[in-house]
């Protein structure tokens, strides 16, 4: 069975509200940490982290807006998507952020941590990996 529920996390300025889902059971487990598409956390990106955990994943679908901006509005996206890709430094502190958080999760294997990404959020995992953060797969999805 599946546990999922919000995740909250800060980077001690910015609330963050993510989506978290876990199988069953103690771990050790990997983790997946999800990055959205512009518009912000979605139903498709949580049931990305559903199926995922009913693989045998920890898995994180993160937010980098803050606050758990989430929209149908495209206008209101792309205007949010615009502040984040005007300063891809802040950017890659979210998403390290996100993946540090993930990585102290009970349950998790800190060194079996995979990030992937939709649209924008794929753009975010590859500026993850030039961090030189330690995970082990990034995937970018377009």
């Amino acid at each position: 069975m599946v546990q999922t529920r919000s995740h909250s996390y800060s980077d001690g300025t910015t609330e963050y509200i993510g989506y978290l889902a876990e199988p069953e059971g103690d771990g050790p487990r990997p983790a997946v940490l999800i990055a959205p598409a512009f518009m912000g956390l979605r139903a498709f990106e949580m049931e990305t982290a559903r199926r995922l955990a009913g693989l045998g994943y920890t898995a994180v679908a993160m937010e980098y807006y803050g606050g758990g901006f989430r929209t149908g509005d495209r206008a209101a996206a792309a205007q949010k998507m615009e502040e984040v890709n005007g300063n891809r430094r802040m950017l890659a502190d979210r998403m390290v952020c996100a993946l540090e958080e993930m990585r102290g999760l009970p349950g998790v294997d800190g060194d079996r941590l995979a990030a992937m990404g939709y649209c924008l959020g794929g753009k975010a995992v590859l500026d993850l990996a030039r961090t030189g953060a330690d995970f082990r797969v990034a995937l970018s999805l377009h």
